[in-house]
Formats: C-alpha cells, sequence, structure tokens
C-alpha cells in the first residue's frame, strides 16, 4: 500500500488551485489539508475500515479462481475424513474466505 508521504505529495501535484495574483502566505493559509486528507484516505482503505461488522469480511462478489480451489480442496479433504456434509461446506466456505483474503480458515 502506498505511505502517507507519497500520497500527500502526489494529492499535492494534482490539486491545482489558481492562486493567481495571492501572496504565497495567503495560498498557504488557504491551500491545505492534504496531510489530513492522506490520512483519511489511507484509513478507508485498510482492512475493516469499509463498514463491515464484528464477525463479517468483505469478498468479491464472484468467487476467484483461488477460492474456488480452496475450498473444493478443503471439502475433499473433510470429505476423506468422513465428516458430515454441514462441516464439510463450512470447511469449505472458510477456505473460501482465506484465499479470498477474508479470515483465516
Amino acid at each position: 500500500m502506498i505511505d502517507e508521504k507519497a500520497l500527500i505529495q502526489i494529492l499535492r501535484d494534482t490539486i491545482k488551485v489558481d492562486a493567481s495574483g495571492l501572496a504565497p502566505a495567503v495560498v498557504a493559509h488557504h491551500i491545505m489539508g492534504f496531510e489530513e486528507a492522506a490520512q483519511r484516505i489511507l484509513q478507508a482503505l485498510r482492512p475493516g475500515s469499509t463498514g463491515e461488522a464484528e464477525g463479517w469480511v468483505l469478498v468479491p462478489k464472484e468467487p476467484t479462481e483461488a477460492m474456488i480451489e480452496s475450498g473444493m480442496a478443503a471439502m475433499r479433504v473433510t470429505l476423506s475424513d468422513g465428516l458430515p456434509r454441514d462441516q464439510r461446506q463450512a470447511a469449505g466456505y472458510r477456505a473460501m474466505l482465506a484465499a479470498a483474503g477474508g479470515e483465516d480458515a
């Protein structure tokens, strides 16, 4: 992930303000907030900051190939262990979440 200093520089480089005719001190006083904006953006991008409730995770709308493979592998292992269907499905689900970057299996 991008660090705060790099994000501040990107904001400074891309947000343009026409300060023609204004003294540098006036511009500096009114054109600020890059640091706070960068901190808020980075906070919003951190895992768990998207508003999901405790015990919930954000996952892709459609499973990725890695998620499908992980889920199927977990279900095959639990089938060979003789576990009931609901426990096999739960193991597959947890493996899919782990592959998506969610909760660990």
